[in-house]
C-alpha cells in the first residue's frame, strides 16, 4: 500500500490563496447563518462605507443594527418604561424607521437631501434624540 499523496501540488503562495479564500467562504456562510432574521442582517449584503467620517459613519452602522438610542432601543435594554416616541406622541415605538414617517421631524435636512442619503440619516437621528433631551 502506497502512502496518499495530494492530488494537486500548488506552490505557497496559490496554497495560501486557496486556503484564505476557503476560509473567508465559509465565515461569510456562518455570518448569513447567524444574521438571518436578526435587525443586522442588512448590514451582510448593504454595508455602511468605510470612507465616510466617522460620526455619520458610527450613526449609520447603529441606525442598521438597531442600537440607536431611540426610545424604543432604549426600552428594549430596560432603561426606559415606555418605548413609544416622544417627539409625535401617537403611541408608535420610537425606531429610526418610525422617524422617517414621523411627522414632527419633517423640519430636518430630510427635505433637503435624499432620504437615502447618510448625512441626512444622521441628522434625523440626531434630531430626533436632541428632541428626547429636551422633552424629559
Amino acid at each position: 500500500m502506497q502512502p496518499s499523496q495530494h492530488p494537486i501540488d500548488l506552490p505557497y503562495d496559490q496554497a495560501y490563496s486557496t486556503i484564505v479564500r476557503s476560509a473567508r467562504k465559509f465565515i461569510r456562510k456562518a455570518q448569513e447563518i447567524h444574521a438571518k432574521g436578526k435587525i443586522w442582517e442588512s448590514l451582510l449584503h448593504d454595508p455602511v462605507p468605510m470612507d465616510l467620517p466617522r460620526l455619520i459613519f458610527r450613526t449609520n452602522f447603529r441606525i442598521l443594527n438597531g442600537h440607536d438610542y431611540l426610545q424604543g432601543h432604549i426600552h428594549r435594554i430596560g432603561v426606559k418604561e415606555n418605548p413609544n416616541c416622544l417627539v409625535c406622541c401617537t403611541g408608535e415605538i420610537m425606531s429610526f424607521t418610525h422617524l422617517t414617517v414621523c411627522a414632527t421631524s419633517a423640519n430636518t435636512n430630510l427635505n433637503v437631501l435624499p432620504p437615502d442619503n447618510y448625512y441626512s440619516k444622521a441628522s434625523l437621528n440626531w434630531t430626533a434624540r436632541r428632541e428626547m433631551v429636551n422633552m424629559t
